[in-house]
């Protein structure tokens, strides 16, 4: 006969105690580790969102001030600038001058210390070197990338 059961079929106070409490424990720490590497991996998906968002804007932002280039096609070589014209933007303004004074300001609301500049392509007669920077948010350095456009 089953010494650790009593007539009724249930095990002996003491046989086995304890051990379902040390089974709970174990799943509840697999449970909260896996929990905190849910939770790391919904952070980093929105860090990686979020410098997508800022790389598609300095996009948007580029082919901004091309097709303001291409509005301009015969002053398309006085867009080169190396930096800010200092100006202010008006909407019902024309003019190389306007474009660059709105396009420097759309760079500074919608990149975090956002500049940018236009140069002569060198590999292309016909073409341009449009470069925009910006702060990076987890490096504090500066990214910056650059399109060869011919407008």
């Amino acid at each position: 006969m089953n010494t650790n059961r009593t007539d009724r079929g249930r095990y002996a106070p003491g046989a086995a105690g304890g051990f379902t409490l040390i089974e709970v424990l174990v799943a509840l720490v697999i449970l909260a580790v896996g929990f905190l590497g849910l939770a790391a991996l919904q952070a980093r998906g929105l860090q990686f969102t979020h410098d997508a968002y800022i790389r598609s804007q300095a996009t948007v932002l580029a082919y901004d001030v091309v097709e303001r280039m291409r509005n301009n096609v015969g002053k398309a070589s006085s867009y080169i600038t190396a930096s800010d014209p200092a100006g202010t933007c008006s909407q019902t303004g024309v003019g190389v001058t306007n474009d660059l004074n709105c396009w420097y300001e759309s760079l500074a609301a919608e990149l975090p210390a956002g500049t940018g500049s236009i140069a002569a392509d060198p590999a292309n007669p016909n073409g341009y070197l449009i470069t925009i920077s910006w702060t990076d948010r987890e490096s504090a350095g500066t990214k910056s990338q650059q399109w060869a456009v011919e407008p």
